[in-house]
C-alpha cells in the first residue's frame, strides 16, 4: 500500500466528502493527521468483508500487520482505516498486496477531537475497522475486527532482579538513529538539523569470568551521517575502531581500557543496573552516559534518577520499562573527537530503556536531551554555525582589549562572567540544543 501522493489530495477531499482536514506534505508524501468529518459515499450493495489478520477476537501486542484478501480489493482505489472511530490512514491499493496498514499499539496518535494532545492505546479492547472505495469514491466493502492489545506484563507482582549474563563470544547487533537540532532560544523558530546518523554496531563479548565482562564496540562501516543536509558514509568521515570496557553484570563501567592504536574509537552507553529486587514504581540513583553527537570520544556522566515504570513487550522480548532522568547542569562536548566543551546551564534527559529480563538483555534504548546555556563562538562554529545568534557580541570595556600585560607588568586575571579584569568579555550566543536518539537490538 502507498500513501497519497500529493498531487492526489483534491481527489481525495472530493472522493471521501471530507469537511475538515489538515495535511502536512513532505517529500510529495500526504500525511492525514486531522480528520474532523467523513461523509462516506455509500453503496447500496457495499458488502461485509473479514480480515485476514487480525482475526476478530484475537490478542495483539506491539506492531499489528492488518490484512485483506487481495480478492475484496478493488484493482484501482483506496482503502481506510480506522481504529476505535479515529481515522488513521488512507491508502492506495496496491494490486495482490494484502497489507494495507502496519499498527503500531504502543505509538502515540491524535484525536481530532483533542488536536496537540498525544495519546496512547491502554491495553483492552480495540476495534480495527477499513472502508474500501472504488476511485470514484464509492464505498465498496468494509469490515471490522475486535482485539484485545496487551502490551503489558501483569504477571510479576513481586518484581524482578535485573542482571546481564553474557557469555564469551556473543555479538549483539544494534541499530542506531539519532538528532541533533538547534533551536532559537525563546522556542518559538523552526528547529535546525545539525546532524542526523543511521548507525550499526556490534557489541561482542571478548571475555566473560566471574560476573565480568569484556565488551567490545565496533561501529560497522555501512553507516550514514549526515550534516546541515549532506550525507557521507562514516568511514569516509571517521576511522572507525574498537571501545573497550569492562564491565560487570550489573552493567557498571569497572575499566575503560586505554586504546592500542590511532583512531575513533566509539562506544555507547552500557545502562546500569540496580543491584537489588524492583517493583513498578521503585526508584534508585543511577549514572547516565550521555552525548549530544551521534557518538563521542568523551561522552558526558550524570547523576540521574531511575525508575520502574512498568512491565512490557518490546521488540518481541518481555522487558522492564525503565524511565531514566536528569535536570540540572552539565558539560557536553559538541564534536566526536571531544575537543570543543560546551557549559550547559540547564539539561533536561528523559532515556528509556527496555530490559528483556529473561533473556537478560538491553534491547531498546531511546533518549531525548534538551540544553540550554550560553555558547562561545568555538562552539556555534563547531556545530556548523547554524545557530541563530540572538544577541550581539558584549562591547569591551576600558582595558587592554588584546588580553596581555595591563601596564602593571602582571597578566590580567579572569574576573566574573568570564570577562578580564580589564573588563574584556568573551562573545558568547544563547543556544538551545535538542537530541534525538533511538537504538534497538535487530540480531544476536
Amino acid at each position: 500500500m502507498k500513501h497519497w501522493e500529493a498531487s492526489k489530495v483534491a481527489t481525495i477531499i472530493r472522493l471521501i466528502g471530507r469537511l475538515c482536514s489538515t495535511f502536512v506534505v513532505k517529500a510529495g508524501i500526504v500525511s492525514l493527521l486531522t480528520l474532523c468529518t467523513v461523509a462516506y459515499a455509500a453503496a447500496d450493495d457495499a458488502r461485509t468483508i473479514r480480515l485476514l489478520r487480525p482475526l476478530d477476537g484475537a490478542t495483539v501486542r506491539e506492531i499489528v500487520p492488518v490484512r485483506v484478501s487481495p480478492a475484496d480489493l478493488p484493482s484501482d482505489g483506496y482503502v481506510t482505516v480506522s481504529i476505535d472511530k479515529v481515522f488513521r490512514t488512507a491508502q492506495l491499493i496496491d494490486p495482490g498486496d494484502s497489507l494495507i496498514y502496519k499498527w503500531d499499539t504502543q505509538a502515540p496518535y491524535q484525536d481530532p477531537n483533542d488536536p496537540g494532545v498525544d495519546k496512547y492505546y491502554d491495553d483492552g479492547t480495540h476495534e480495527i475497522e477499513i472502508a474500501v472505495y472504488d476511485r470514484q469514491g464509492t464505498l465498496l466493502a468494509s469490515g471490522t475486527s475486535t482485539v484485545k492489545v496487551a502490551n503489558k506484563v501483569t504477571n510479576l507482582p513481586d518484581g524482578i532482579k535485573l542482571s546481564y549474563d553474557w557469555s564469551e563470544s556473543q555479538t549483539l547487533r544494534y541499530k542506531r538513529h539519532s538528532e541533533l537540532n538547534s533551536q532559537s532560544t525563546g522556542g518559538d523558530g523552526p528547529a535546525q538539523n545539525v546532524e542526523t546518523a543511521d548507525i550499526r554496531f556490534a557489541r561482542t563479548i571478548e571475555d566473560a569470568t566471574s560476573g565480568e565482562f569484556l565488551l567490545r564496540d565496533l561501529v560497522y562501516q555501512d553507516g550514514i551521517i549526515s550534516e546541515h543536509g549532506s550525507s557521507a558514509p562514516v568511514q569516509s568521515i571517521f576511522t572507525l575502531k574498537s571501545r573497550y570496557r569492562t564491565v560487570n553484570k550489573f552493567g557498571q563501567v569497572l575499566v575503560e581500557e586505554t586504546p592500542f592504536s590511532v583512531g575513533d574509537h566509539f562506544g555507547f552507553p552500557v545502562i546500569e543496573v540496580p543491584n537489588r529486587r524492583i517493583t513498578i514504581g521503585d526508584s534508585w540513583e543511577t549514572k547516565i552516559e550521555a552525548s549530544l553527537t551521534w557518538a563521542n570520544a568523551q561522552p558526558t556522566i550524570l547523576d540521574g534518577t531511575a525508575r520502574l515504570d512498568s512491565f512490557e513487550w518490546q521488540n518481541g522480548y518481555p522487558t522492564a520499562k525503565v524511565i531514566e532522568t536528569y535536570d540540572g547542569p552539565g558539560q557536553f562536548f559538541v564534536d566526536a573527537h571531544a575537543t570543543i566543551p560546551f557549559q550547559a546551564d540547564n539539561i533536561h534527559l528523559v532515556r528509556t530503556y527496555w530490559f528483556a529480563y529473561n533473556s537478560k538483555l538491553l534491547v531498546r534504548v531511546r533518549t531525548e536531551i534538551t540544553v540550554d546555556g550560553n555558547a562561545s563562538s568555538a562552539v556555534v562554529s563547531g556545530l556548523g554555525a547554524t545557530v541563530p545568534v540572538e544577541q550581539p557580541p558584549v562591547q569591551p570595556q576600558p582595558g587592554n582589549p588584546f588580553g596581555g600585560d595591563d601596564g602593571d607588568g602582571q597578566q590580567p586575571q579572569m574576573g566574573a562572567n568570564g570577562t578580564g579584569a580589564g573588563g574584556t568579555a568573551a562573545t558568547t550566543t544563547p543556544l538551545k540544543l535538542q537530541v534525538l536518539d533511538d537504538t534497538n537490538l535487530v540480531g544476536i
